[in-house]
């Protein structure tokens, strides 16, 4: 499994999920990709799979100390939309895996994204078994921003579609 081309992404849909272990064998190899590319974050639409899922790296905001090592842990989102809580907005810079330079390095963007979201559908757990649990809640920054991104993905919206393209270093 690996990032497809921009032109190669699908458009998603609805996720059914009657079959959970598929579902979950498809995470685990989306955590892969993202961890061997340093994301945060990568939805199935990226590695060409048109279904509504993304995963986040839960901690992947915490910086570890020299003394530890940070074990990613990443959560499954399905058929997840997002609408904003209030009008206050604020710029966000974000790069995406779907979009390197010639290269090969990370392009960012600068995004006008909303603070705070609420964020509903779906979340696959994993205990002893599989089991689909509905979400509906608020999340704010940076969190925020992460879940917009991976989102918008879903909607067939990249970074560069509504961003702006600026030089960070």
């Amino acid at each position: 499994m690996k990032i497809v081309p921009i032109n190669k992404i699908p458009s998603s849909e609805a996720l059914v999920t009657d079959k959970l272990m598929e579902i979950y064998k498809v995470c685990l190899q989306m955590e892969e990709v993202c961890k061997t590319n340093k994301g945060v974050g990568l939805s199935a639409v990226q590695v060409g799979i048109p279904w509504n899922l993304f995963i986040i790296k839960r901690n992947a905001f915490e910086s570890p100390s020299e003394n530890s090592l940070v074990c990613p842990k990443f959560d499954y989102y399905l058929n997840c939309v997002y609408s904003p809580t209030d009008d206050k907005k604020q710029d966000s810079v974000e790069g995406c895996l779907s979009l390197l330079n010639e290269n090969d390095k990370f392009c960012q963007y600068l995004v006008e994204r909303f603070c705070k979201v609420r964020v509903t559908g779906q979340k696959l757990i994993v205990d002893d078994e599989l089991n689909i649990e509905d979400v509906n809640f608020v999340v704010g920054n940076p969190f925020a921003v992460l879940f917009q991104h991976e989102i918008d993905h879903s909607l067939g919206i990249l970074v560069s579609d509504i961003g702006e393209e600026i030089e960070v270093w």
